[in-house]
């Protein structure tokens, strides 16, 4: 039950597909344009979120958007 072994002389070139630019991304690439991305979202709805906020001209306490009264001290609050 001897068989012999065969020898690979020549190995299939691999036929990949090339990009029309030229430019491609790898997986980890990818994933920090991913991950940059979405830190960049979520530093702009916060920016957003805090130039919303109210702030109490008496004691200087952030206040949501929706409130008319400061939470702390209960003095009106004013737009900017």
């Amino acid at each position: 039950m001897f068989q012999p072994s065969m020898e690979v002389t020549q190995q299939a070139p691999k036929t990949g597909v090339k990009s029309l630019t030229g430019f491609v991304l790898t997986g980890p690439q990818k994933g920090v344009i991913l991950c940059v991305l979405l830190g960049l979202m979520y530093l702009r709805l916060y920016r957003r979120k805090r130039s919303q906020d109210k702030i109490c001209s008496h004691c200087g306490t952030r206040n949501p958007p929706h409130q008319t009264n400061c939470k702390q001290c209960s003095a009106p609050l004013f737009h900017k």
